[in-house]
């Protein structure tokens, strides 16, 4: 986190993208296991401090967090 900070200290808009690799339904082995425990620790706390978050599923924006993107935030 302390590396995110620092972009957004320099930076007006950062974008973090993440994949959904949670829900697929395989079975992994125990350092696979800590990973994708980890990776979702740290996608939960980028959420929580995100001004906006949104899930995108099969090209469709689905906005989890905040309001949607308006033309400003893409300048």
């Amino acid at each position: 986190m302390a590396g995110i900070q620092a972009l957004e200290e320099v930076f007006d808009h950062v974008v973090i993208v993440s994949n959904d690799v949670f829900l697929d339904g395989s079975e992994y082995d125990s350092s696979m296991q800590d990973y994708l425990c980890n990776l979702a620790q740290i996608n939960r706390q980028i959420a929580q401090s995100a001004d906006l978050v949104v899930e995108v599923v099969c090209s469709i924006p689905i906005y989890q967090k905040g309001d949607k993107l308006d033309e400003k935030c893409m300048e």
